[in-house]
């Protein structure tokens, strides 16, 4: 293993009537780009990492984003659940200095400034609609 932190994921992925996803479920995990650490000698791919739900939620161990060693900078996890529970993909940060075990439903989606940026227009448009 190499110098690099890790964090233990739970990924406490549910519906809305608090159950965890059904056995045999499966989510994908990926870093949003290809890693590189010079120092340990590693390079990590953006292959997706599966996480397979048994009735309770899967723990997955995966290197932390605020490893000074990594690059690029800035980079975080995407996790993509299983197209039939209506949870739509979205990436977060998993730093170490949050502890070396986290749950997911305690990490904050991450967002592109794009997407935000059509978000808020939308609501904008849509506040400036009603107020007319």
């Amino acid at each position: 293993m190499t110098g690099l932190n890790y964090v233990t994921l739970v990924c406490d992925l549910g519906d809305g009537a608090g159950n965890y996803l059904a056995p045999g479920s499966i989510a994908t995990l990926a870093p949003t780009a290809v890693l590189t650490d010079s120092t340990d000698h590693l390079i990590a791919g953006q292959a997706a990492i599966s996480v397979t739900f048994r009735g309770g939620p899967p723990s997955v161990t995966l290197i932390a984003t605020d490893n000074s060693n990594i690059s690029p900078s800035g980079w975080a996890w995407t996790i993509t659940p299983p197209a039939s529970t209506g949870i739509a993909a979205f990436s977060f940060y998993l730093p170490y200095a949050g502890g070396s075990v986290q749950h997911l439903s305690q990490l904050s989606p991450v967002y592109e400034a794009a997407t935000m940026v059509a978000y808020a227009t939308k609501g904008f448009a849509v506040a400036m609609a009603v107020a007319l």
